[in-house]
Formats: C-alpha cells, structure tokens, sequence
C-alpha cells in the first residue's frame, strides 16, 4: 500500500519522512508512527494522508495540557474517519462539567479545513468562534455553551476536555479527546459502551426537540432548550 504524507512542516524526519511528509510503502498489519517535532506548539494538525488501499489512522497526544498551560496533562487519542465520512452540519455539545451537568461546562473545539475558503456558522454565535477556515488550516477556540456548526464544505471538528484545574472544575478531570461526526438525521438508534470501573460515567444525549428517546428502556428527561435554532436538544 503507497501511502502519501503532506504535513506542515513539523514531522520528526525518519521512516522515509521528511519535515514535510513524503511517501512510502506499507504492508498488511505493518504500522506507520507520524510524529510532530518537539518543539512547543508543533502541530500535525492539516496534515494530509492519502493511500492506495485502506488503511487506519488514528490521531492523540502523549501528554497533553488542555488549554496550552493548564494542569493537569493526560495522553489523547482517537481514530480519524476518512474525508468521504465528513459532514457540513455538527452539533457540538460541551461535555458536562465534572458532575454531569451542564452548568460552567467548557471545552476547547478545533476545526479543520478540507477545502480552501470554506465558510462557517456557528448558531448560536460563540465568542472566538471563526468564520472561514481553507484546506489543511487548523483553527481552536473555546466553546461555554452548545451550538451548531455548519460549514459550506467538509470539516473536521474536534473536541477536548478541559484540565482539571479549569475553574469551576474543582480539580476533576482530565484532557480527553473525541473527534466528532456530522448530524444524521436517521439514526434512531445509538449503541454505546460505559465502563463501570470508572463510575460516576455522564453521557449528553443529542435528538430533535419533542422526540420521545429512551436509554435502556427508560424515558430520557431533563432536556434542555433547543440548541440555536437547529430544532435539537441535549440531555445531559
């Protein structure tokens, strides 16, 4: 399998890589480790991959603060979906503070651009929030309440958790990362995985206002306002 790099110029050289990416050749099952220079603020953000046969990527960080700064670190990591998997239209909710609710909940959203010029609406508008982002552009801002974002071409949107030392966050939690898919409509059914070991587990459940949804049999209450003017609410 040919697989093509194009990075933004901060790719620790080695494996046939250069600063810039290059290309190279992989067999089944062998692994390719893509991997900023350690400089602070390098970023592999943008950076474009493209192979001859699937393959898997997945993105994350050794050691992350989340915002740069702000204690505590903690590794990240998730599975980047192909271009073809994107979307215009995202709900972008907040993760839940430390308890599970909404009230103080932040978090840092990150956006990538996969054409030049491509537009962005943010209802309701978030301060910091950008308007355009072009190809391979990476753009990150913090997000204090729920919103919708739609793009006139294909974005990437990612999320992270914030520190444990973010006030309001009465030093709980960790930097967590989770890369977001676009809305669809005609899901009407979501299985998901909450590791007891880890209790207390908080889920925020998305679904058109007035939708009558159940988590294990049981009726879904406590949902808020419709987020901007997309017609869809959370329930924390």
């Amino acid at each position: 399998t040919t697989v093509t790099v194009v990075a933004p110029g901060t790719v620790q050289e080695g494996a046939g890589l250069g600063p810039n990416g290059g290309t190279l050749s992989l067999d089944a099952g062998d692994v390719l480790l893509v991997a900023s220079t350690l400089v602070a603020g390098a970023d592999l953000s943008g950076t474009q991959i493209t192979s001859s046969a699937p393959v898997l990527v997945w993105v994350g960080h050794a050691a992350a603060n989340v915002p740069l700064g702000r204690s505590y670190a903690d590794h990240l990591e998730a599975s980047l979906p192909p271009l073809s998997a994107l979307g215009t239209d995202y709900l972008v909710v907040r993760p839940g503070n430390p308890s599970g609710a909404a009230d103080g909940a932040r978090h840092q959203v990150k956006i990538v651009g996969t054409a030049d010029g491509t537009k962005l609406t943010l209802d309701p508008p978030i301060p910091g929030g950008p308007a355009m982002v072009n190809a391979g552009q990476s753009t990150t801002f913090e997000a204090t309440a729920d919103f919708r974002l739609r793009s006139s071409q294909p974005v990437v949107v990612g999320l992270f958790m914030e520190g444990s030392q973010t006030p309001g966050f009465s030093s709980l939690g960790d930097p967590s990362q989770v890369v977001l898919m676009p809305t669809n409509p005609q899901r009407q059914q979501v299985d998901f995985v909450a590791l007891r070991a880890h209790a207390p587990v908080f889920a925020q459940l998305i679904a058109p206002v007035g939708a009558s949804i159940a988590l294990d049999g049981t009726p879904v209450s406590g949902w808020s306002a419709a987020i901007g003017a997309s017609g869809y609410a959370v329930a924390h």
